[in-house]
């Protein structure tokens, strides 16, 4: 009688058959408030009750449609049911990670990482506002240190840290914290995103409750163009720029009441 490959066999060698480039996607798996308090965000296409700051995706997959509204927040995205609470220089602790990869580890190592904020507007919280329309302003982006991409340290397990801003007002906002794969970027259209969206309430703050506008602003959809240096580059070459937007001011005018 004829034997036939165990299924745990043959599993193994689908896997190992799916090209790197498939395999290479991820999502945000927890994120620390430093000395505060951690969350644990959901898997991607998790089913029941998201009980977490971290915005749940329904696809770790990469965001390529630069006029899609999973732009914001990622594919599929829908709030959780918690708002964390922090306060203006907060540092936060992005760990990332993949929900195939053998080690479970983010597989990609050059690009750069963005973090955004956008308040909330007046008269709703962080768990229930999509971030459809929101005015978002850049807080941090960060390429490559000592010539390598810093992108590439999450593939060993390390993690990511960025801060609040220091004169940030009390409120609500969405945190938007992005992976920009540039591997195919060399394309039109191969330039990879993965946004993930924190859920934040800022207390206590020198600035008190404060209307907070940033110029420029920002919106997603509509950052950014399939056009953009930077966004459309071959970066064998060893040379990458992203100067679009970078330079905001950001202001605090008039108070409000949630």
């Amino acid at each position: 009688m004829k034997a036939f490959p165990s299924s745990i066999y043959l599993v193994t060698l689908f896997a190992l058959a799916i090209p790197r480039g498939t395999r290479a996607h991820g999502f945000v798996k927890t994120i620390e408030i430093l000395d505060s308090g951690s969350f644990s965000g959901p898997k991607p296409g998790a089913t029941g009750p998201n009980k977490s700051p971290i915005r749940g995706i329904t696809d770790q997959s990469p965001v390529k449609d630069l006029q899609s509204k999973d732009l914001i927040c990622g594919i599929g995205a829908t709030p959780g049911s918690v708002v964390a609470s922090a306060k203006p220089g907060d540092t936060l602790v992005y760990s990332w990670a993949n929900d195939v990869a053998e080690d479970g580890n983010w597989i990609h190592d050059t690009g750069p990482m963005m973090t955004y904020f956008a308040q909330v507007p007046a008269g709703q919280t962080a768990d229930k506002f999509t971030g459809e329309g929101a005015q978002w302003f850049k807080t941090d982006q960060v390429g490559k240190k000592n010539n390598k991409w810093v992108q590439g340290s999450l593939m060993t397990g390390a993690t990511f840290k960025t801060k609040i801003p220091e004169t940030l007002a009390n409120g609500d906002y969405l945190v938007r914290h992005e992976i920009i794969a540039l591997h195919t970027a060399q394309d039109k259209g191969g330039v990879e995103f993965y946004p993930s969206c924190f859920q934040l309430r800022i207390k206590n703050s020198n600035a008190g409750n404060a209307t907070v506008t940033a110029t420029p602003s920002l919106s997603f959809p509509g950052a950014y163009t399939a056009n953009d240096p930077g966004l459309l580059v071959n970066v064998t070459g060893g040379h990458w720029f992203f100067t679009q937007r970078s330079d905001q001011s950001i202001h605090f005018a008039g108070s409000r009441d949630k």
